[in-house]
């Protein structure tokens, strides 16, 4: 299913679209590159000003290497937007030292801009990063009374494989998890 975002005031968020994900480090999958296009065109389509890059970002203390191998460190290049989404790179990037964005930018503006009608969130990891943002923007605008769409699009998003962690199957745990929540999943935007 696509859905047209024509006639919309829309947000774009890419979710950890950083080289120690996409490229280098204990935490990188390349196959997760194979978003970017997507990426890319939805970052054509969307004002300058509304698009927002979210960027692990950790200390090297960080309480989060517990759970997860120490990656995107502060300063480091696996901190780092990817080179092919640098250009699309407009608005201050928003660095996160957890695994759910939400909780670095509850006090963003973007969040309390009342002209907008859709938050579309796109990057990696859909089973952690995304979809823990999508579910807390999500129920934050529900417990806030604002009718507001979150919109995911399926060929904008993925996940990591590993052992005991497949990609196919936790994007598809994700969708399902998402759209029980009122999040809009979609195949494609146009």
């Amino acid at each position: 299913m696509k859905t047209n975002l024509n006639n919309m005031n829309q947000i774009l968020f890419v979710v950890d679209m950083v080289n120690g994900f996409c490229k280098e480090g204990a935490m990188a999958d390349q196959s997760i590159m194979h978003i970017v296009k997507p990426i890319q065109e939805l970052c054509e389509k969307i004002k300058p000003e509304n698009r927002y890059f979210i960027a692990d970002t950790h200390g090297v203390n960080d309480i989060e290497f517990t759970a997860f191998p120490q990656h995107c460190v502060k300063g480091e290049v696996e901190s780092e937007v990817i080179d092919e989404l640098k250009p699309y790179i407009q608005t201050p990037i928003i660095e996160k030292n957890s695994t759910n964005a939400f909780h670095a930018m509850k006090d963003h503006p973007a969040l309390k801009d009342s002209e907008i009608d859709a938050y579309i969130i796109t990057g990696c990891c859909s089973d952690i990063c995304v979809l823990q943002f999508a579910l807390t923007l999500k129920t934050y605008l529900n417990a806030q009374n604002i009718d507001k769409k979150v919109i995911v699009p399926k060929n904008a998003i993925e996940t990591y494989n590993a052992p005991g962690h497949d990609a196919k199957q936790m994007n598809e745990v994700s969708y399902n998890l998402m759209k029980a929540a009122g999040i809009i999943v979609v195949d494609e935007l146009n």
